[in-house]
């Protein structure tokens, strides 16, 4: 069906019913095929939905439109993270009034934060370095200034950290106050885990 999206104009609706049907048909095939583990059916049939997830995606950023304010967006099923992924990541969400939260829940989505005069976007998630040189899997985020300058940040699992040194970078302060922000996950060499973690 994406090879179908992709040579021929359809129209928004078309692309929203061909990608509900990819869906629905990968999870039929993992029905009829659960048990036969040399059937490349199943295989197939998520190549093609992840196809038309992703042409979908691209086409509702282009033409300002969501799929999930449809109610064939329930036929997606779990593969509806994958069509979420790709519409959030890069989108630009322009920010009012910046705090640690809304940089913290817009870095979690891969979204595009736009503040003034600043551009604050999250990668896709790659392999990192963790503190004590562990591989780690993250989103590396780059802080940009319309004057050019520019500043690059990796936290590996430490996103309410990451979220606070962005504001600081940003506005030049500490945020003072309650941030509203979950705990970091404490990592297996930080300490005696009945110590008080922040």
């Amino acid at each position: 069906m994406g090879v179908i999206m992709q040579r021929k104009k359809v129209s928004y609706f078309e692309m929203l019913v061909m990608t509900a049907l990819a869906c629905v048909h990968h999870r039929r095939m993992l029905e009829l095929y659960k048990d036969d583990d040399n059937s490349h059916y199943p295989d197939r049939a998520a190549d093609e939905a992840m196809s038309a997830l992703l042409t979908l995606a691209a086409a509702s950023k282009a033409e300002g439109r969501d799929a999930r304010t449809s109610p064939l967006y329930e036929s997606f099923g779990p593969m509806a993270v994958h069509y979420e992924e790709a519409y959030e990541q890069w989108r630009p969400v322009e920010c009012q009034e910046l705090t640690p939260r809304v940089i913290f829940d817009a870095m979690d989505k891969g979204n595009k934060l736009i503040w003034g005069d600043w551009v604050i976007k999250a990668s896709r998630g790659q392999e990192v370095t963790d503190d004590y040189g562990l591989p780690a899997w993250d989103r590396i985020v780059t802080v940009t200034h319309s004057n050019g300058s520019c500043k690059t940040l990796e936290y590996s699992n430490r996103p309410r950290h990451r979220a606070l040194e962005i504001y600081r970078v940003v506005t030049g302060t500490t945020f003072d106050g309650d941030d509203g922000l979950p705990r970091d996950p404490r990592h297996m060499y930080d300490g005696d885990m009945d110590d008080d973690w922040p």
